[in-house]
């Protein structure tokens, strides 16, 4: 029987940023899957428990010895200590931090790979490829509203303010442009920075915040559309999410995106600094009427917008729990191996 823990730090936080979901969604699903040879269990920060508290997830002591150490992120000062032999890492990982030696790790992209390899100097062969956790238990296609209604996924604010990140000026230069169109922001946390890409009151513009993960498929699977405005993306869970309810995207052709939506509109946009656009790292206007002139053609046929439908789901199905939990335990069974062959 070989015994994998997961050391992370936060189930449960005010943000709802992506490694907070998908630490929550492989909590969960290696536990309900797990293989009869193998044992799982997390080690989170002191009174952490996961969303899915009907899961069989076991909650262990990060301390705990005779498991095998996987450590989700390298932040904390659990990760720091560590001058052990049976240890793994990833996904969630600062590359500016240096390793005492290079482990098993794992990615979720060809592009996050590819970061990795180029900061960090890793040896390929020790890294695993394993994408986000997408429940399409949960995440699934339902009605939509009967008036034309657009969703993003964002912040702007918390780790880099990133309104630079996230894109949030598409989204009201598009409601300005389309004003028979409803549009919905969705927020990990409360906007802090309106004042600055939200200069006018727009009637058809709804702003979202303090969502449940589990309550955002009944606000997704409304919309007709979801436009990422993302300039930074390695996993971008929240896309797959989108597409496995069934809602075609709109995204910018770069980093992790034309990986998982590549049969969705991928645009080849720029952002720009001043005094070119008002706000550093603000799309420029040319690549902003781009994605308006994508949400137009996307709308405007009704049998080539089912087929962006189509295509969407079933490129979301690569990321069901059951394909991505098998990869885990792949990376794991290979873990013991590693530490066998020492």
């Amino acid at each position: 029987m070989f015994k994998f823990k997961i050391i992370t730090t936060h189930f449960q936080a005010e943000e709802k940023y992506g490694p907070i979901v998908e630490v929550n969604n492989v909590a969960k699903w290696l536990s309900e899957l797990c293989p009869d040879d193998l044992q799982i269990a997390f080690a989170p920060y002191k009174g952490q428990t996961s969303w899915h508290r009907d899961s069989q997830i076991r909650i262990i002591r990060r301390d705990d010895p005779g498991w095998w150490n996987h450590y989700h992120n390298n932040y904390d000062n659990a990760y720091q200590k560590e001058k052990g032999r049976k240890w793994s890492l990833g996904p969630i990982v600062d590359t500016g931090k240096p390793l005492t030696k290079q482990v098993p790790i794992i990615a979720i992209s060809e592009f996050h790979k590819q970061i990795t390899m180029e900061d960090m100097g890793y040896n390929e062969e020790l890294i695993s490829l394993i994408p986000t956790i997408v429940d399409t238990h949960l995440f699934s296609p339902g009605q939509k509203n009967k008036e034309i209604t657009v969703g993003w996924i964002g912040y702007d604010n918390g780790f880099d303010k990133a309104r630079e990140k996230k894109g949030v000026e598409v989204i009201p230069f598009l409601a300005k442009k389309f004003p028979h169109i409803q549009f919905e922001m969705v927020h990990a946390l409360k906007p802090a920075f309106t004042h600055e890409w939200l200069k006018e009151d727009l009637p058809n513009l709804k702003i979202i915040t303090g969502i449940a993960h589990d309550k955002m498929p009944e606000i997704i699977r409304r919309w007709h559309v979801m436009v990422c405005g993302s300039k930074w993306e390695t996993g971008a869970t929240s896309v797959v999410e989108a597409m496995s309810c069934g809602v075609p995207i709109i995204a910018a052709n770069m980093q992790v995106l034309p990986e998982i939506a590549s049969s969705q509109i991928l645009l080849d946009v720029t952002y720009s600094h001043p005094p070119e656009t008002e706000y550093p790292f603000d799309w420029t206007k040319e690549s902003l009427q781009k994605f308006a002139d994508a949400l137009e053609h996307m709308l405007s046929d009704p049998i080539r917008y089912q087929t962006y439908v189509s295509d969407a789901i079933k490129a979301s199905q690569r990321q069901s729990p059951e394909n991505v939990a098998k990869k885990w335990f792949e990376f794991i069974y290979k873990c013991r191996d590693y530490y066998n062959k020492k």
